[in-house]
């Protein structure tokens, strides 16, 4: 047998995916990316995705890396899997292939489950999960899906048909069909899953029609998820399952309560880590991070759902730019909005707002307004959406929030990092690590599987960090943050 020289970490994002093989210096071997993986909208507020081109590009690039590197899959120690959340597949068992399309995370079809719900469910929905049931929660969709695919329901309650999360159908496929599981994080965004317990809540699964034997098995984070059986990555153990924005996380090697960051991927999500001790009194917008030897370990988290797909429809769309990576040229061109603002509600608003009927909308126009103006006021879009999110999950905590780990894609654009800085009156701090997901799945895979020893020893690994300090008085800060609050509550009006 081989020495293990590598880990091998599968990133697998909205709209991309990556593959990265890092040293034990903690060192980028090789890595691959995907083709950009399709999007679908069949009706208003419907996103779907084409789960077996995720799996082909999910192998392809683990075999690239592999192939880049001249290491065999003997050669790696374990396979890790960061994933996109809140997406929920339908699969045949016999034939391995997907019966309906992937139900995206942004996907609002279980708006009509959610109205259905009686009050008091609601509130038990509340106190089990830590937010309210919204037209994004994924045991609705899985509802709606029963009740509008012909044989679904009756299909997954014989066993003939399986579910489960984005981890579950790529450890599924890549083991053969040995491991049907699901990891702590991604059966809590389901709106099934008893925080305190680690368990599938027997009332929610009544409420939404299920049975516990049509759910994968729950595992902890850090667990040994089976061995891989595709070609030539044929014996890799695998080794740890994160939700994406907590692999990122987990990149910064800083764990301590209070830290916070936010992923600035197709959506934002937003996270302050609070410890492994669940708050029974204040516990909204409590999700369950990560798992350690089935010891639960707890942030406060929330998500915007457009926020690099904003600057994506202003550069496809509208055409207001060849693609977003232009945006800081092209915003720059002006020195503020001119007062416009930008509310990206194409799907509803979510965290702190919870609105599903909430409209997209772009105020405070006139004559004398530029495209630039309007693709400024796109990325700027993205950083009061990060302010609402923080100042919501922070609000009680005993101890700061000092700083802001920013990473993946816009985190890069360093007009958008400033702005977020003046905004949030707090230092910002992007490490220079282009996919910090991958590489956090890395370290946390590879300590699973005992290539890295401790945490310490990751700490000790080199980073380059570029950081952004607040240059706003509190008095510009309010200006702008009210002007938001104004043009958020016009995207509330019904129309």
């Amino acid at each position: 047998m081989g020495e293990k020289r590598y880990v091998l970490s599968i990133d697998q994002g909205t709209t991309s995916t990556k593959a990265l093989l890092l040293d034990r210096k903690g060192q980028v071997a090789a890595k691959a990316y995907s083709k950009t993986h399709s999007l679908f909208y069949p009706q208003n507020g419907f996103v779907e995705q084409d789960a077996e081109e995720i799996y082909e590009e999910t192998c392809r690039i683990a075999r690239d890396v592999l192939r880049q590197a001249g290491a065999g899959a003997e050669e790696v120690a374990g396979l890790s899997l960061s994933v996109q959340t809140g997406v929920w597949i339908f699969w045949d068992r016999k034939t391995g292939k997907p019966v309906c399309p992937l139900i995206g995370w942004q996907c609002a079809r279980g708006e009509q489950i959610v109205r259905g719900m009686s009050e008091e469910d609601k509130e038990y929905f509340f106190r089990l999960n830590g937010h309210v049931p919204n037209a994004h929660t994924v045991a609705a969709k899985i509802r709606w899906a029963f009740e509008q695919v012909d044989g679904l329901g009756a299909g997954v309650r014989s066993g003939e048909i399986l579910m489960g999360s984005d981890e579950t159908w790529l450890i599924w496929k890549l083991t053969g069909g040995a491991c049907h599981v699901v990891e702590y994080n991604n059966a809590c965004t389901t709106g099934l899953f008893d925080r305190r317990r680690l368990s599938w809540d027997s009332h929610m699964l009544e409420v939404f029609g299920l049975e516990r034997q049509m759910l994968p098995r729950i595992m902890s984070s850090d667990s040994f998820f089976g061995t891989v059986e595709e070609e030539g990555l044929g014996g890799i153990p695998i080794y740890g399952v994160l939700w994406d924005s907590c692999a990122a996380l987990f990149s910064h090697r800083s764990y301590k309560m209070g830290d916070a960051k936010a992923s600035y991927g197709t959506g934002t999500t937003t996270i302050v880590n609070i410890g492994t001790k669940f708050p029974e009194e204040d516990n909204e917008h409590v999700t369950v991070g990560w798992g350690v030897k089935g010891k639960a370990h707890y942030p406060r988290q929330a998500n915007a759902l457009c926020t690099g797909a904003t600057m994506r429809w202003l550069a496809d769309s509208l055409e207001l730019m060849g693609s977003p990576e232009e945006s800081e040229a092209v915003a720059s061109l002006v020195e503020d909005t001119d007062g416009v603002y930008l509310v990206p509600a194409f799907s509803g608003l979510a965290a702190p707002y919870f609105d599903d009927r909430a409209r997209a909308c772009i105020v405070g126009m006139t004559g004398a307004t530029r495209k630039a103006h309007v693709v400024r006021a796109g990325l700027e879009s993205i950083a009061y959406q990060v302010k609402a999110m923080l100042d919501s999950i922070r609000s009680g905590l005993e101890y700061p929030c000092e700083r802001l780990f920013a990473d993946s894609g816009a985190s890069g654009n360093s007009l958008l990092m400033q702005f977020q800085a003046d905004l949030l009156g707090m230092k910002v701090v992007c490490e220079e690590v282009p996919d910090a997901s991958g590489v956090g799945m890395a370290y946390f895979g590879g300590m699973a599987s005992g290539f890295y020893k401790n945490l310490e020893e990751l700490k000790e690994l080199s980073a380059r960090t570029v950081e952004y300090a607040p240059r706003w008085d509190e008095e510009t800060r309010r200006r702008h943050y009210e002007g938001w609050q104004r043009a958020v509550e016009k995207a509330h009006q019904d129309f």
